[in-house]
């Protein structure tokens, strides 16, 4: 924020729009592109340059940007608005000779009618494909729509006819869950090794401390386990059928109690880790990290160090000394550096073991 303000002027006409930023996304489509999203613009920036090269601005009497998708299959961006309307604008070529990138608004849905109790979350489009998109509200319920053409229901969002035609329209309102929702995670995207099984799933977790499993084609839960005593804090996919939860009763009195759960969604068969963790000094966990190659994952504690899980034998490998600092953010490195390193061991040492060549990096 401070390099745009000191790149960017502010004027009178996007003073106020620039102020609350919602998220920094990377452009799929162009090298060194960030999309900037604010409650009423949304700023190209170069980063090569260190310039705006385009930007989307939403007028006064409009309603605010709440999350915004960038797609990966075509250059649109899905726009979720505080009034329960998704807006898809789509990139055109400028009319001018500098390379400004221009956004145009090619779909608009109906808003919805939102009850003061009844707050959007955030939208999710469905992967590979992208003709499908969903949102949810706090009082749980889900709103599909998906994208229609003259030829009929899209199938991909690269083969969309964007004409007068196109519109978006609503395939699902599933109603409220029993219990409201606190966190939500889709499950790993389509590949050729999942291709013969897949299918697009969501888990929620619930203040009430269960774990709902959602078919977002169908848009029925087809699972439910009550699982945690306390509220579901964050859930993480550690493979195609397979989940890690976390809780922690923060809220309540007396010392802090922690769950971490491993659960196997086709059996319902559930696995309790960290149980032997219960000291006065435990503070909750703030997040969990799976590798890209689910080989391991890490535990994140606040203003602690964090633990080092080995994800097949569900085992700690290291708990970080408490002079390590705290951390607030990590990321694994993509999967393609695993695989360089990989390449790069057999021409070395000629040798056959793969996993010894897998070194993960944060």
């Amino acid at each position: 924020k401070q390099w745009y303000q000191r790149r960017v002027p502010i004027t009178a006409g996007n003073q106020n729009s620039t102020q609350g930023l919602i998220k920094a996304v990377y452009s799929p489509h162009e090298r060194n592109k960030l999309f900037l999203i604010y409650p009423r613009q949304i700023t190209i920036l170069d980063l090569e340059i260190c310039h705006a090269t385009g930007y989307v601005i939403q007028d006064r009497g409009s309603a605010q940007f709440l999350d915004v998708h960038v797609c990966t299959s075509d250059n649109v961006l899905f726009c979720l608005h505080d009034s329960g309307a998704i807006s898809i604008r789509r990139h055109v070529e400028s009319d001018s000779h500098q390379k400004d990138h221009v956004y145009q608004t090619v779909v608009v849905s109906e808003a919805m009618r939102l009850c003061k109790n009844a707050k959007l979350i955030g939208l999710q489009v469905k992967p590979f494909t992208e003709e499908e998109v969903m949102f949810m509200l706090t009082d749980g319920r889900i709103v599909g729509w998906k994208l229609y053409d003259n030829d009929g229901p899209a199938e991909f969002l690269s083969e969309v006819q964007w004409d007068e035609s196109t519109r978006l329209l609503m395939i699902n309102n599933v109603g409220t869950n029993s219990s409201l929702p606190n966190c939500i995670r889709i499950c790993p995207p389509l590949s050729t090794k999942n291709s013969h099984f897949y299918k697009p799933l969501l888990a929620i977790g619930s203040h009430s401390g269960t774990v709902l499993i959602v078919d977002l084609t169908t848009t029925k839960t087809i699972k439910e386990y009550a699982i945690h005593t306390s509220s579901v804090c964050g859930i993480e996919w550690v493979a195609d059928r397979r989940i890690i939860s976390f809780g922690n009763n923060v809220s309540g009195s007396g010392p802090i109690k922690n769950e971490l759960f491993y659960t196997d969604i086709r059996t319902g068969r559930t696995l309790q880790l960290r149980t032997n963790h219960k000291n006065k000094d435990e503070t909750p966990i703030v997040g969990v990290k799976v590798s890209h190659l689910h080989q391991y994952f890490i535990v994140l504690l606040k203003d602690k160090p964090f633990e080092l899980w080995n994800l097949k034998t569900l085992s700690v490998i290291r708990e970080m000394p408490s002079t390590f600092p705290p951390v607030t953010s990590l990321q694994w490195s993509p999967a393609q550096n695993h695989a360089l390193k990989n390449t790069k061991f057999h021409k070395k040492e000629k040798s056959t073991d793969c996993d010894s060549a897998l070194i993960p990096l944060l």
